[in-house]
């Protein structure tokens, strides 16, 4: 029987991944040399994919609190990109977001 835990788990497991990739495909696809540059959108998601790493080891509402306002931060500051690598990222994002429940 599978938990509910583990079942978050593997949801967020398969988001965070998904994240990841897409900022390897960024890296891929992606150039600039203002705010929506690869360097800066690639620091930003390094330092929000260290707070969901934080919190699926703690799934604590401080880290999901968290975690939820990198992310939040994340898509305000790249959700006018013109980049469609960019966009995709800020996409999967959203998803992500919408998807966590910090309780």
């Amino acid at each position: 029987m599978t938990s509910t835990a583990d079942v978050k788990n593997y949801l967020f497991m398969k988001n965070l991944f998904f994240a990841l990739f897409a900022v390897l495909a960024i890296g891929f696809t992606s150039c600039g040399g203002d705010d929506c540059s690869l360097e800066s959108v690639a620091a930003d998601a390094e330092a929000y994919l260290e707070l969901g790493t934080a919190y699926s080891n703690d799934d604590s509402k401080e880290n999901c609190d968290a975690y939820r306002e990198a992310l939040v931060a994340f898509v305000a500051e790249y959700e006018g990109c013109d980049d469609v690598s960019i966009s995709g990222q800020v996409t999967a994002t959203q998803t992500v977001i919408d998807g966590l429940d910090c309780q």
